[in-house]
C-alpha cells in the first residue's frame, strides 16, 4: 500500500480567470482534413553537395532539414512534417531507423511517404510497408505508437527524403511538445503554425539551444534553429525535455512566472471539482449500499474501486471500432452522473465518477493531476502547469492522502503507476489552494519479476522445460497496458517475442496467459522451454550457465564516461527459481557460485545460490537481485563511475557455469563444493 510525503506547499487562488485559456483547455474538437496527393521537392545542389558539420565530423548521417507545418483551425490541428537526411557512411542505417512518426491511436496519421534519392541523380519511393509499426505501451487515453523507417541499404551522398501528416483527436488542448534535437546533427529546424481561430497562441523553447521565435500568437509563428548538436543517448536517461532541446506551444497568453502558470491550473481543478465530481443522490445511496457491511474503510474504497474499473466501460482500453471512434472524436467531458447512467466513459471521466461516489461514501477525496515522470521531472517553473494533463484520484485514509487510478484499467487498487509515482500530484483544497503531494510505494509493489521452472538437460546438452513467469507490480501494469485487447494469438505471440528477445535460439510453445484482467492477482505467463545447445558438451564433461534468462544479457553501462544524469523508471526485484534435472551419469564436478553484492546499503543488491539434490539428481538455482530498495532513483554523473562498477559486478555473477561431469571421468581442479561462495 503507497505511504505519502507532503512537502505543504501551496499556492492561493485569486479571483481573475483566465477565460480564452481555460476554455482552450477543456475544449477542444478535432477532425480529419481531406489528404493532399503526395508530392516531392527537387533537391538543390546546396544538399547534394553537402559534408559532415564541423562540430560533428564523424557523424554517420545529419539532418540538413526538418520543417513542421501545424495548422490550427476552429480548435482542429493538422500536422504536416518534412524531413531530409544526408547520408555520410553506411552506419547511418541505424540513425535513420530512429526518425518517424510517435503518435497516439487517437491520431491519424497518413500521406506517410519516404524516397532515396542517390547522388547520381536517381530515385527511389518506398512503400508505406518500409515503416515497420510498433507500440510503445499506454498511457491516459490509449496505447503510444510509432512508426520507424527500415531501409535495407544506404550509400554515402544518399539523401532520404520523408514526410507524413498528423490529424489531431481533438483534445489538443493547450500544449504541444516538439523535440528538436535527434540522434544525428540537424543543421535547420523550422517550425510554422498559422493559427485560424481568434484565440491566443505562443511558443516557448527549452534547451541548451533556444530558437528564434518571429510572428504573433494570434495569427502566425515562426520558430528556427540552427545547427543543432547531436542528442546523445544513454541507457537510463531523464525524460527527453530535461535532456534535449525542445519547444513548447501553448494556446491562450503564455505567463512568465510560475505563480500565473500554477494559478491557471487552479482554476481549471476548481471547474472539475465543481462541475465534473459532484454526487447525485442516486449516487449517494448506491455508494453508501456498497460501503454497506463493510467494517474496514479500505473495503469500502475498493467496493467502490472495483465497480468503477469493471462495471463502467473505459474506452481507452476498449478497442472495438466504437470506441475507437469515440476516442478520436472530442466531446465536452462527461460528469460524474453522466458517466454513471452512460456506464462508459474516458479515465478523467471514469476519475471523476470514483472522487464523487467516494464522497457520497464518506470520505474525504478529491480530484488530481500529476505529470508523466517519462516527460518531464520537475513541474515547478514558468510552464509547468501544462505538463499536468494525467488526472488520478485522492482519497484521505487515516488521516493521509493516498493515490488511486481507476480510470487507469490496468491498475490495481491501492498502487498507481511508475509515471505518477515521486512526481508531485496537485488538488485544490478548501481554502481555495493548490496542495503538493508525493507518492512513494514499496519495494515489492513497485516492480517484481520471477521465473520458475523445472528444465530437464539431456547428455547432447539440449535443455526442455516448463516455466511460469509471474509478473507484479509494475511490470504487471506495463505488460497488461501493451496486451489488454489482445487476442488469444496475439498474447501467445507476445509472450513469444519476451522469451526470444532474452534467448533468441529458444523454441517457445504451450504458451498460456492467466490473469490478464483480474488485476488483483499476479500475471502468470506458461509456456514451454526447449533450447538445442544449452549445455556445452567435451567429452565426458558439459559446462552450462544456470541463470538461464540473463544468458545473453549485455552489461547495462559500457560507456567509459557519462553525459546525462541517471534515472531509473523505478525500483525492481527479479527472481529466478529454477531446477534443473541432470542428464543420466552426469554429476556437479565444480560449481562457481558468486559472492553476495551489495552497493549503497541495499540500493543495488544480488544474491546466487546453487545447490545439489538427487532423486532425480537435479542443480537447483536461486537468483534474487533488488535494485533501488533505498527509495533512490535518479543520480548525478558523479555516480555513474560505482552504478557502472555495481552492475559489471552482477553482469559477472549473472553468468557463472557449472561443469558436470561423469562420475568416472577426471575431475577438474580447483573444483568448488555447490553453495561454496
Amino acid at each position: 500500500m503507497a505511504s505519502i510525503c507532503s512537502d505543504n506547499r501551496r499556492l492561493a487562488v485569486p479571483t481573475r480567470r483566465f477565460g480564452v485559456l481555460l476554455f482552450a483547455l477543456l475544449a477542444l474538437p478535432g477532425s480529419a482534413v481531406a489528404a493532399k496527393a503526395i508530392t516531392w521537392e527537387s533537391v538543390p545542389a546546396e544538399d547534394r553537395n553537402a559534408k559532415p558539420p564541423a562540430g560533428a565530423p564523424d557523424a554517420p548521417a545529419e539532418i540538413l532539414s526538418e520543417r513542421v507545418n501545424l495548422l490550427v483551425k476552429d480548435y482542429k490541428a493538422v500536422q504536416r512534417s518534412f524531413i531530409r537526411i544526408k547520408i555520410y557512411s553506411e552506419r547511418a542505417i541505424d540513425e535513420v531507423g530512429k526518425i518517424g512518426i510517435d503518435y497516439s491511436d487517437s491520431e491519424r496519421v497518413s500521406g506517410l511517404a519516404a524516397r532515396v534519392v542517390h547522388p547520381d541523380g536517381e530515385s527511389a519511393v518506398l512503400p508505406e510497408s518500409a515503416f515497420q509499426e510498433s507500440v510503445l505501451g499506454r498511457w491516459n487515453h490509449g496505447r503510444q505508437l510509432s512508426k520507424r523507417l527500415v531501409v535495407p541499404r544506404l550509400a554515402p551522398g544518399d539523401i532520404v527524403d520523408i514526410q507524413w501528416r498528423v490529424d489531431a483527436d481533438g483534445r489538443f488542448k493547450g500544449a504541444r511538445f516538439v523535440n528538436c534535437q535527434r540522434t544525428i546533427p540537424v543543421r535547420f529546424f523550422e517550425f510554422k503554425v498559422h493559427n485560424s481561430h481568434s484565440g491566443p497562441m505562443n511558443v516557448a523553447t527549452f534547451g541548451a539551444h533556444e530558437g528564434r521565435i518571429e510572428g504573433t500568437g494570434t495569427q502566425d509563428i515562426r520558430v528556427t534553429m540552427k545547427n543543432l548538436p547531436p542528442y546523445v543517448e544513454e541507457p537510463d536517461m531523464p525524460p527527453a525535455f530535461n535532456s534535449r532541446a525542445t519547444m513548447l506551444l501553448v494556446y491562450g497568453e503564455l505567463p512568465d512566472s510560475e505563480e500565473e502558470t500554477w494559478l491557471i491550473g487552479a482554476i481549471l481543478l476548481g471547474f472539475y471539482e465543481k462541475t465534473k465530481c459532484a454526487p447525485t443522490s442516486d449516487m449517494t445511496a448506491r455508494a453508501r449500499k456498497m460501503a454497506a457491511g463493510l467494517t474496514y474503510r479500505d473495503e469500502q474504497l475498493k467496493k467502490i474501486y472495483d465497480f468503477c474499473q469493471s462495471e463502467i466501460v473505459n474506452i481507452a482500453y476498449a478497442d472495438t471500432p466504437e470506441a475507437l471512434d469515440e476516442r478520436f472524436t472530442f466531446h465536452e467531458p462527461r460528469t460524474a452522473e453522466e458517466t454513471w447512467k452512460l456506464k462508459r466513459g474516458n479515465p478523467l471521466e471514469i476519475d471523476c465518477l470514483f472522487v464523487a461516489l467516494a464522497q457520497a461514501a464518506g470520505f474525504e477525496a478529491r480530484l488530481s493531476f500529476s505529470a508523466n515522470r517519462d516527460e518531464i521531472m520537475d513541474v515547478h517553473f514558468s510552464h509547468g502547469w501544462y505538463f499536468m494533463r494525467n488526472p488520478g484520484a485522492l482519497v484521505r485514509v487515516d488521516g493521509e492522502w493516498r493515490p488511486f487510478s481507476p480510470g487507469d484499467r490496468a491498475v490495481p487498487f491501492g498502487l498507481c503507476r511508475w509515471q505518477r509515482e515521486e512526481m508531485e500530484s496537485c488538488f485544490l483544497n478548501d481554502d481555495p489552494a493548490i496542495e503538493w503531494v508525493k507518492f512513494e510505494t514499496t519495494l515489492k509493489d513497485r516492480a517484481t519479476q520471477q521465473w520458475t521452472g523445472r528444465l530437464a538437460v539431456d547428455a547432447s546438452g539440449a535443455l526442455s522445460g516448463e516455466i511460469t513467469q509471474v509478473l507484479e507490480g509494475q511490470f504487471g501494469i506495463a505488460w497488461r497496458e501493451t496486451h489488454w485487447s489482445d487476442d488469444d494469438v496475439g498474447l501467445k505471440n507476445a509472450v513469444r517475442d519476451d522469451v526470444l528477445a532474452r534467448l533468441p535460439e529458444a523454441e517457445v510453445t504451450g504458451i498460456s496467459v492467466a490473469n490478464l484482467h483480474e488485476t488483483e492477482e499476479p500475471l502468470l505467463l506458461r509456456f514451454h522451454l526447449h533450447l538445442a545447445a544449452f549445455g556445452a558438451v567435451a567429452g565426458s564433461r558439459m559446462v552450462v550457465a544456470p541463470g538461464l534468462f540473463q544468458l545473453h544479457a549485455q552489461p547495462r553501462y559500457t560507456a567509459k564516461t557519462r553525459i546525462h544524469p541517471i534515472r531509473w523508471s523505478h525500483p525492481w526485484m527479479e527472481n529466478e527459481n529454477l531446477e534443473y534435472v541432470l542428464p543420466p551419469g552426469f554429476e556437479i564436478a565444480r560449481a562457481s557460485v558468486p559472492p553476495p553484492i551489495n552497493v549503497g546499503d541495499g540500493l543495488i543488491a544480488e544474491t546466487v545460490r546453487m545447490s545439489e539434490d538427487a532423486s532425480p539428481r537435479r542443480l537447483i538455482y536461486e537468483r534474487r537481485q533488488k535494485v533501488g530498495r533505498t527509495g533512490e532513483t535518479t543520480f548525478t554523473t558523479e555516480s555513474y563511475a560505482t552504478l557502472r562498477a555495481a552492475f559489471d559486478e552482477i553482469d559477472e555473477a549473472d553468468h557463472r557455469t557449472v561443469i558436470l561431469q561423469r562420475p568416472d571421468a577426471p575431475v577438474p581442479a580447483k573444483a568448488d563444493p555447490p553453495g561454496t561462495p
